[in-house]
């Protein structure tokens, strides 16, 4: 039998599989050198390196790059846990905001898909913000936030047909009973949602409030239906949010199974229901605990004006106690803002500034726990080998003065070297 002919293709094939095929280039390492870096409760001085936009271990060889921090103090970057990007037009002005701001990571709590979907393609990459939507949110007949939907289709962003019955399923599932869940939950699915998003709000008056028009946009769902909720998203995978305000609202999202209170027990303040209504008790927090349920603060609406009287006696008498219960029992604390064309930096400052988090406190919560929370399957908040390489460098020390988080001379994300547009744009201005 006669040996074939040996191909150019074919030989170039078997030099390949032998070893003979050129080596893949080895990725450049960059030297961070002179930084002072945040281990989780204080700073400390060292070099550090990257590659492929992880940090590494120190390499045997010299680096290819070396950058000088200068003695700069260097943290991971920070987190919005709660807000509501719902401008397509002016998603630039979010990135370039938050970019500015340290802001990296986002949870948008209710989105329409079809409102995020537009502006999807500019997010989570190295150049700009990681974004997770809940989609639509759950609530009931005449519930919140439909009014928002409507001041937002007065606004001109979004379509006329959503003002009136089209708000239903397009920006928020509205749902009587289990029924109601069924029906909708495969359009909500097919939308790919990152997490769940229920509303309870005043839901110890549920049944005096649900048809009653003088508390329209002031309810939400029945909380009878939250485990129904918890247990098709659980079995699809996702952690579920709960929009709260009071004491029984906060329990009844845990009893429920939820994964994370949306708002601190607090928020929505009614004197006619009185300071006792907000105050979740010691078994709650014990509850919360056990359950693995994390917190938000959400706390921008003290600085309002309605509440200038009010605030002192809210802060001593709600706020602080309820934070103290959560704390003593180990549930963690998230920031988020809630606060529109914001940032969560001004939350995370006058939470400091209330005295309610030292800058240590604030540091871990904003930096670790909630980008972690975000993002659990990732490797970020922390400043090691193995994790992606994202960091701030602020000019002075945010242990020592919490208003240097604002003086950030250097932004890197996944390895990137961040370049911000100064100034950055304006919002354009609401309404016709």
């Amino acid at each position: 039998m006669k040996t074939p002919t040996l191909t150019l293709v074919a030989a170039a094939m078997l030099l390949a599989s032998v070893g003979c095929a050129p080596k893949p280039t080895a990725p450049r390492v960059y030297e961070y050198r002179g930084g002072r870096w945040f281990n989780g409760q204080t700073f400390e001085s060292r070099d550090a390196y990257v590659a492929n936009g992880m940090f590494v271990a120190k390499p045997s060889a010299p680096p290819d790059s070396t950058i000088e921090l200068n003695g700069k103090f260097v943290v991971p970057p920070f987190a919005e846990g709660h807000n509501h990007w719902l401008e397509p037009a002016a998603v630039q002005t979010y990135i370039q905001s938050y970019l500015r701001d340290g802001i990296f990571y986002v949870q948008d709590q209710g989105n329409p898909p079809a409102i995020h979907a537009r502006f999807d393609s500019l997010l989570n990459r190295p150049t700009s913000v990681d974004f997770i939507s809940a989609n639509q949110g759950w609530s009931g007949p005449g519930g919140h936030p439909v009014q928002i939907v409507r001041q937002f289709v007065a606004f001109g962003i979004f379509p006329p047909t959503w003002g009136d019955a089209g708000f239903d399923r397009n920006v928020v599932m509205v749902v009587r009973d289990s029924a109601d869940i069924a029906e909708r939950w495969p359009l909500f699915m097919a939308g790919k949602p990152a997490f769940v998003k229920v509303f309870l709000l005043y839901s110890e008056e549920y049944d005096k409030r649900r048809n009653d028009s003088s508390y329209q946009y002031h309810r939400g769902m029945n909380p009878a239906l939250v485990p129904e909720i918890v247990r098709r998203a659980h079995a699809a995978g996702l952690k579920v949010s709960a929009h709260i305000y009071t004491a029984a609202d906060f329990r009844n999202a845990v009893n429920g199974g939820v994964d994370l209170i949306a708002h601190f027990p607090g928020t929505g303040y009614d004197e006619k229901l009185g300071l006792a209504a907000f105050k979740i008790t010691e078994a709650d927090a014990i509850a919360s605990a056990q359950h693995h349920v994390r917190v938000m603060t959400t706390l921008g609406w003290l600085r309002e004006d309605e509440y200038a009287k009010q605030r002192d006696v809210l802060i001593r008498d709600v706020i602080r106690p309820n934070l103290a219960l959560l704390r003593q029992h180990g549930v963690p604390i998230l920031i988020g803002s809630d606060q529109f064309r914001q940032t969560s930096a001004p939350e995370a400052q006058d939470l400091v500034k209330m005295g309610l988090f030292t800058p240590a406190e604030m540091l871990v919560a904003w930096a670790v726990t909630t980008p972690q929370s975000i993002f659990p399957l990732r490797h970020i908040g922390e400043l090691r080998p193995g994790y992606e390489a994202s960091f701030l460098a602020l000019d002075g020390d945010p242990i020592a003065d919490f208003g240097n988080t604002s003086r950030i001379g250097l932004r890197v994300k996944q390895g990137v070297v961040l370049r911000i547009k100064e100034p950055v744009p304006a919002f354009p201005p609401l309404g016709k």
